[in-house]
């Protein structure tokens, strides 16, 4: 196709055009201040493009069509063509496909094919169709103009905004595991959703074979790609096709607000208040799997004793007989429904972390691999039988286990299973009806174990994509081009029936749901890798891309290399206060009284603050804004805020500037405009200003609260 495509090379023409005429309009004649319009010129082989404001400001460069090959033939207008076609059910103008004015289309032959469409005043909607070429690409300068980026996926090392020195190769974006390879795999968290400092957005709307680079080769572009390639499924023909949408508007924030309330779903509900008021304290970080039944009721006697609250006690890892059998370990746990009523006399919930794996040792695996039932991920392997084609039970390799199904929650599937017995020659035979519901199965385990031992709720781990067999089937009624991302979604949409007590660590296209979204494992360290530093900016990525509810990993982090410092911990603990919840697994009196006493000062300073909390959280319900914010959010043309990562907001009035620093005992605070009350020091300050060498001993906690009234709206 290459040669092919270079035999026929012809004069590159040099054209210019806006989408809304051919000549661009004065900008007295532009419409609306909140419209943007986009720019383009192209060479032949793609278009570099602009997105402009209605007085002219860029807010967006970059080109459409980046890996076209070399050599293409001068496009041709298909304008006409797109709008002479029959219109969609319920289009208000019947007289063209698009009822969005303008809209644009260009192809190449029988190469490739390129349509815009205007749907709003500030959007446009970009879409690529080929069946010629490997792969169509679209990207976007990452440092032109001084534009700074937001948003994308949870990454090992964690930056707010993007760093355009950091680079990353075209891998699929997808929900992943990024503890097992950083390289290849994002976080749990992968939202397809980029926020600009001048006003611009890049966001794909449809679950597709999405790649995405940054900064590859160093070329300062981000890029966004479809090809053929794992893990995506061979389609059933060669067509590639790549939509998104651009948006700008005047500034960050107003930008962001348009798309919480367009891009997705907001909550529903939200999740349960005890969480967002008081601990929660889980057996991970501290035990690992190293707990039984008297550990845990130990446990929950220490935290009394030592004078702490709960929202609930989480048992975490290796309670299990077999990993997928969902029974408790008989020797580990030779009463677990006495356990659970004993936590609960002492005043704790109970919560029980579970996941979505079979082991094959396990006694549930036989049940849920059969041809019968299959309620398991199923690989393209198969053989036909009677039947018609039964495909088998992919495996998988997980922390816990060689050899492992992954239950199928794109599968609604229900088993009747009747015998019919031949009463003349005393014979049985079993006929198997059509499938409905089988996620029933793997919630059977889980209400029993609910309602006979006790359990109130569970934390649900794994889910993402890289821990699924290698080629899987789902449901054919999902569409070829949703897999494998859409297990992320159905896995969580479906763990959310059990209620606002939930904890899942991966996300896709469910900010709606009223649960918490918990950090992938941090690490105990201090920098932006996955350390304390990487708590403030995965915050605020997870609060940018549309999930208020966002669960800050257990004080201190993991601990695989060893017990967090003493410096460590206490710095952990304060910077959680002012997030939506603390998770407590490594306990302070392990270090000493001091640290206990300060940190049930933390604890009792977000229990203050917990109204707040809340009352942002039920706002959510009507903005899907998040609880906390970047701080540029108090004035977002205000360029200094725009590049500070290590402050966050609660709100819009609460400031916190925590030391992420070891050995540090001051720092230096950007307040943004306004009057700020310093709640350390009972003193004002006028932003926008720098607090340098503000002193903040291993015992302060830096927070300014906003006046009323003094809020200096640039928005």
């Amino acid at each position: 196709m290459e040669h092919k495509l270079r035999s026929v090379v012809c004069l590159v023409l040099a054209l210019a055009v806006t989408l809304d005429g051919a000549q661009i309009p004065s900008k007295e004649k532009r419409l609306k201040e909140q419209d943007v319009y986009l720019v383009l010129h192209t060479d032949g082989s793609g278009y570099s493009f602009k997105l402009e404001k209605y007085n002219g400001d860029v807010i967006m460069n970059g080109k459409f069509g980046f890996s076209l090959p070399g050599g293409l033939l001068t496009p041709e207008d298909c304008t006409d063509e797109l709008r002479s076609k029959p219109a969609k059910p319920g289009a208000k103008n019947t007289t063209q496909n698009y009822p969005f004015t303008p809209v644009y289309c260009y192809k190449w032959g029988e190469v490739a094919r390129f349509e815009v469409q205007k749907p709003t005043g500030n959007c446009y909607d970009i879409t690529w169709t080929t069946d010629h070429l490997n792969i169509i690409e679209d990207c976007f300068d990452i440092e032109e103009g001084g534009v700074k980026w937001y948003g994308g996926a949870e990454e090992l090392k964690q930056h707010f905004p993007l760093n355009p020195e950091e680079t990353r190769k075209r891998v699929p974006f997808l929900p992943g595991d990024m503890l097992q390879d950083s390289v290849e795999y994002f976080g749990g968290v992968a939202e397809p959703y980029w926020l600009n400092s001048l006003g611009g957005s890049v966001y794909v709307t449809d679950e597709q074979p999405l790649f995405f680079s940054w900064n590859q080769n160093f070329n300062k572009k981000m890029c966004l790609s479809t090809t053929k390639g794992d893990p995506y499924p061979d389609m059933d023909s060669n067509r590639l096709e790549l939509k998104y949408k651009i948006c700008g508007a005047s500034n960050p924030r107003a930008m962001h607000e348009y798309a919480a309330a367009n891009f997705w779903r907001k909550p529903t509900n939200i999740p349960d208040e005890r969480m967002m008021t008081f601990p929660i304290w889980s057996t991970w970080a501290q035990y690992k799997e190293n707990i039984n039944q008297s550990i845990i009721l130990d446990f929950a006697d220490q935290i009394t004793s030592n004078g702490f609250n709960n929202s609930q006690l989480e048992i975490d890892d290796n309670w299990e007989q077999e990993y997928g059998d969902a029974l408790f370990n008989s020797f580990k746990f030779p009463d677990p429904a006495k356990m659970v009523k004993d936590l609960k006399s002492r005043g704790f919930r109970v919560t029980l972390w579970t996941h979505p794996f079979i082991n094959v040792e396990s006694e549930r695996f036989s049940e849920g691999a059969t041809d019968g039932t299959m309620y398991l991920v199923r690989t393209g392997k198969g053989k036909v039988t009677t039947a018609g084609y039964q495909y088998l039970p992919g495996l998988t390799l997980w922390w816990q286990g060689f050899a492992a199904g992954c239950v199928d929650f794109t599968r609604n599937i229900v088993v009747m299973k009747i015998i019919v017995v031949n009463e003349i020659f005393g014979t049985c035979n079993n006929i198997w009806f059509s499938r409905e519901e089988s996620r029933n199965w793997w919630n059977e385990r889980l209400d029993q174990i609910r309602d006979e031992i006790g359990i109130d709720s569970f934390k649900f781990d794994a889910g993402e994509s890289n821990w699924l067999p290698e080629a899987p089937v789902f449901n054919k009624d999902e569409d070829k081009r949703t897999w494998p991302g859409i297990y992320s979604t159905r896995y969580v949409e479906h763990v959310a029936k059990y209620g606002g007590m939930v904890e899942v660590r991966t996300a896709r296209h469910t900010q709606h749901l009223p649960i918490f979204v918990r950090m992938l494992d941090k690490n105990s360290r201090w920098g932006y890798d996955n350390g304390l530093k990487s708590m403030v900016t995965t915050l605020l990525q997870f609060s940018m891309t549309g999930y208020p509810f966002v669960l800050p990993d257990m004080v201190g982090g993991n601990g695989y290399l060893g017990v967090p410092s003493r410096e460590l911990y206490i710095r952990w603990m304060q910077v959680n206060v002012f997030m939506p919840a603390i998770q407590i697994s490594y306990v302070p009196w392990i270090y000493d009284d001091k640290v206990v006493k300060h940190s049930r000062e933390m604890v009792q300073l977000h229990e203050k603050y917990a109204p707040e909390i809340i009352r942002l959280a039920k706002e959510s319900k009507n903005t899907g804004l998040g609880i906390n914010r970047p701080i540029w959010w108090i004035d977002p043309t205000d360029q200094i805020a725009l590049t500070i990562d290590s402050e966050f907001l609660l709100g819009n009035t609460i400031l916190v500037a925590p030391v992420l620093e070891s050995g540090a005992v001051t720092r230096d605070i950007y307040l943004p405009s306004g009057t700020w009350m310093d709640m350390v020091t009972n003193t004002t300050v006028q932003g926008p200003t720098w607090l340098a060498n503000y002193t903040a001993d291993l015992y302060t906690l830096p927070y300014f609260v906003l006046q009323p009234n003094k809020i200096k709206k640039k928005n």
